[in-house]
C-alpha cells in the first residue's frame, strides 16, 4: 500500500473554513482554524495506520 492508502483522511479549504475529509470525500470536521484541522488530520491518519497494521498482523499470524 502506498502512503496515500494509508492516509485518507486530509484538509480541504472552502471560503476560510478548513474541512478535515474522508477518502469518501464526506467531511468529518469543519473549522476556521487550519492548525486545528491539520491537527485532526494528523490524529485521524495515525489512528487509521495503527488499525491498519494491527488487522495485518492479525491476518498473517490467522487468528
Amino acid at each position: 500500500m502506498n502512503d496515500e492508502e494509508l492516509s485518507p483522511y486530509r484538509v480541504n479549504t472552502n471560503q476560510g473554513c478548513y474541512q478535515v475529509l474522508d477518502a469518501s470525500e464526506q467531511t468529518v470536521l469543519e473549522t476556521p482554524n487550519a492548525v486545528t484541522a491539520e491537527h485532526y488530520v494528523d490524529l485521524l491518519n495515525k489512528a487509521f495506520k495503527s488499525g491498519f497494521k494491527k488487522g495485518f498482523r492479525k491476518a498473517r499470524v490467522g487468528q
